[in-house]
């Protein structure tokens, strides 16, 4: 091995530096030679903060005293919570599948360290240690694992003028402190309940805060909002809103023709759906259903001999079961229909007793002849 020459240490002191001010340590030289620099170990981040299960890159850079000998005296040391997990050393890198640096990087001094896969078992305190023989420094960089939450609000609406349960969900979070915040129409509401927090088993957390509300027709409209709030959101965060509404549910026409097909609809309107089923049932026998999405006005229509009496047609909506009264439509064409009004059984019975004096006058008739 060619000997190396190196500057005699007692000509000149390190120079140490706090972390407060930049992440650097430096040692000047002795110019005594054009070949010689300034050694320095620095980052530009102090503490970074990482997704749960993102890549993230701790940066480390240096400088060499001797920039005519390259790497080859160089040891470059990665330690997370001091154990050592990364190293280069006589020109080789020791990497794996979870942390490397980048090689033809490290020739321009750049000994940032690559973690894939993030996990909150990789927070703490990481070391790069960067040693030029006879020097020796390092850099403390503090990695910070979050995890954002996410939310969903249940049922996606208010009954007027009856009292419902709200559930606000968040899961998936990391650290555990988390906040939610109830709010009619932009205006805050005092939570009924306390926040219920759980641990899960990648060991991110899930909690829910539940409401009570009861909307009163005529004073209560708009929406009811939950808030959630997470450090892992900064100043923003994250919010559903269910809308205070009163759905109704309606058949029309009331005027068929029995034992011919005819055209039915079942009108749901009154809210906004963003998921509503219309059932149609005929003596409590299912035979059409209609499914609508984000929509003002769900409408299903049934084509039909009406031959029973027991038309009822049913919506389901976020969860809501509503059906309306058997149908009692008003018909024709039928010995007993379903239900007949007052006006024509007159004229039945009218027509009936005109029939009557006519076979009546017709047999006087024929007699007369006789």
């Amino acid at each position: 091995m060619n000997n190396v020459a190196h500057p005699n240490t007692e000509d000149f002191q390190p120079t140490n530096h706090s972390a407060d001010e930049c992440q650097e340590t430096q040692l000047e030289l002795p110019n005594t030679n054009s070949a010689l620099a300034v050694f320095t170990v620095s980052s530009s981040q102090r503490e970074i903060t990482a997704s749960f299960h993102s890549d993230v890159v701790l940066p480390c850079f240096f400088t060499l005293s001797r920039m005519d000998n390259g790497l080859k005296y160089v040891i470059i040391s990665w330690k997370h919570n001091n154990t050592q997990i990364e190293q280069y050393k006589l020109q080789q890198r020791k990497s794996t599948r979870k942390y490397s640096m980048f090689g033809e990087e490290l020739e321009k001094g750049n000994a940032s360290l690559l973690i894939r896969n993030v996990t909150f078992q990789d927070e703490g305190s990481y070391e790069c240690e960067v040693y030029e023989v006879p020097f020796k420094s390092s850099i403390h960089i503090m990695l910070v694992v979050m995890a954002s939450p996410v939310m969903s609000l249940i049922p996606n609406l208010v009954m007027m003028n009856q009292s419902t349960l709200l559930e606000c969900h968040a899961w998936g979070f990391y650290p555990n402190a988390l906040s939610f915040e109830w709010k009619r129409n932009s205006q805050p509401l005092y939570s009924q309940e306390p926040v219920n927090l759980t641990s899960n088993s990648n060991g991110t957390f899930s909690a829910v805060s539940f409401y009570n509300y009861t909307p009163v027709a005529g004073y209560d409209t708009g929406n009811i909002s939950c808030l959630v709030k997470h450090e892992s959101l900064g100043q923003q965060y994250v919010e559903n809103s269910v809308q205070i509404c009163k759905p109704n549910l309606t058949i029309l026409p009331r005027f068929l023709s029995i034992n011919e097909k005819q055209n039915i609809l079942c009108k749901l309107h009154g809210c906004r759906f963003s998921n509503a089923t219309i059932s149609w049932k005929n003596n409590g026998i299912l035979f059409s259903t209609t499914e609508c999405q984000k929509v003002k006005e769900c409408v299903s229509e049934a084509n039909l001999p009406l031959s029973k009496e027991n038309i009822i047609c049913e919506a389901e909506v976020e969860g809501l079961k509503l059906k309306t009264e058997p149908a009692l439509f008003t018909i024709t064409g039928r010995h007993k229909p379903v239900q007949v009004s007052r006006v024509h059984h007159l004229i039945f019975s009218f027509l009936l007793f005109l029939l009557v004096l006519v076979v009546l006058f017709g047999c006087i008739y024929i007699r007369k002849k006789g």
